[in-house]
């Protein structure tokens, strides 16, 4: 089984990198929910995300948009 591909958030190509999140992509938030992406804009500063998991039960199932510096990690 192979690990699935983890997206660079930090440094100087991170920006560019949330930019192009494919939608699908499964977040981790800092706030401790996780979803995946369903919708990018592709302006580098949020993402609709679809909540699978969330400290606040109401809003698993739930899409809300997350901002970049909210992301805590991105994966395929």
């Amino acid at each position: 089984m192979t690990e699935p591909k983890k997206y660079v958030l930090s440094g100087p190509n991170g920006a560019d990198t949330f930019r192009n999140l494919p939608e699908g992509t499964k977040i981790a938030t800092i706030y401790g929910g996780a979803g995946e992406i369903t919708a990018n804009p592709g302006d580098g500063a949020y993402v609709l995300v679809r909540f699978t998991e969330h400290e606040n039960a109401a809003l698993v199932g739930q899409e809300e948009y997350v901002f970049f510096n909210e992301v805590r990690e991105a994966t395929e």
